[in-house]
């Protein structure tokens, strides 16, 4: 539909590329691959969130050359001060974190492409006493309050929340890390919340795979894990006085400078020229 309206009005077909859908849907795979190949030659360009991905689609879609237009936070994700008054407010919220506890975050759709099990067990491996808000809503969330409620309050406390976009902004800038379990259905794209931790410049532990090293560089701004037993090493380290003691750069680049830098200059000729500044 949109390659024929392009056609008709003579405008430019721009497809925008975020993960690969045939990943998607398991029991049609091999249809959906034939089909999602074929439209991929039918838009005059194409951008691609992560630099694999492009690379991917052109070896394998025969789309030509991709141009990369990652994610980039929206400028309310930013780092906050001070930052003890924030860790009061989240007190306040989440009726009172103790002094000593480390505050760390995740959010998530409560969806089977996440495997809390990995976090769920790694809690149970740690040591240091820890204060966990997992945000958002799905089906998967009441069973999984239920299991965290099994680990020892002593140690761990976790509550899962639903929370504005103000109030999760502020959650981001008064915690000590953010946890990103996102697997990824094709290894290729990445996920959004560590870009919205990454503007906090909150230091991201994030499950490993191909693609995310374009957003998380281990030992940089947060480290990769791959399973529960290296995400509890991989929360005592981070929590060391070596790494926690700063908070990371923030991303400098926020959407709209990603847009003028990699998307304008693509789409600049098709324009019309009253459109160009």
């Amino acid at each position: 539909a949109c390659w024929l309206i392009a056609r008709l009005r003579g405008a430019c077909f721009v497809c925008d590329w975020h993960n690969l859908g045939f990943t998607l849907a398991p029991r049609l795979r091999g249809l959906y691959r034939v089909l999602e190949h074929g439209s991929a030659l039918l838009p005059r360009k194409h951008l691609a969130v992560t630099a694999v991905l492009g690379q991917w689609l052109c070896q394998n879609f025969d789309t030509g050359r991709v141009a990369t237009a990652p994610d980039r936070p929206p400028t309310f994700f930013r780092p906050q001060q001070p930052r003890e008054v924030l860790r009061a407010e989240m007190s306040a919220l989440f009726g009172g974190i103790d002094a000593d506890r480390a505050l760390l975050v995740s959010s998530t759709s409560w969806t089977p492409d996440e495997d809390f099990d990995i976090l769920f067990e790694a809690l149970q491996l740690t040591t240091q006493r820890l204060f966990v808000v997992i945000t958002g809503k799905g089906e998967l969330r009441a069973s999984f309050e239920r299991k965290f409620k099994t680990l020892p309050a002593s140690s761990v406390i976790v509550k899962c929340a639903w929370l504005s976009s103000s109030d999760y902004a502020r959650l981001l800038a008064a915690a000590d890390l953010g946890i990103s379990l996102h697997a990824s259905s094709s290894k290729l794209d990445l996920p959004m919340k560590v870009v919205d931790m990454r503007g906090a410049g909150l230091p991201v532990l994030a499950l490993s795979y191909p693609a995310i090293s374009e957003l998380v560089q281990h030992g940089v701004n947060g480290l990769l894990f791959r399973d529960a037993p290296s995400l509890a090493d991989a929360i005592h380290q981070a929590l060391a006085p070596t790494f926690h003691g700063r908070r990371h750069a923030p991303f400098q680049e926020r959407w709209h400078d990603m847009w003028a830098a990699a998307v304008k200059p693509l789409l600049l000729p098709h324009l019309p020229l009253g459109r160009r500044a």
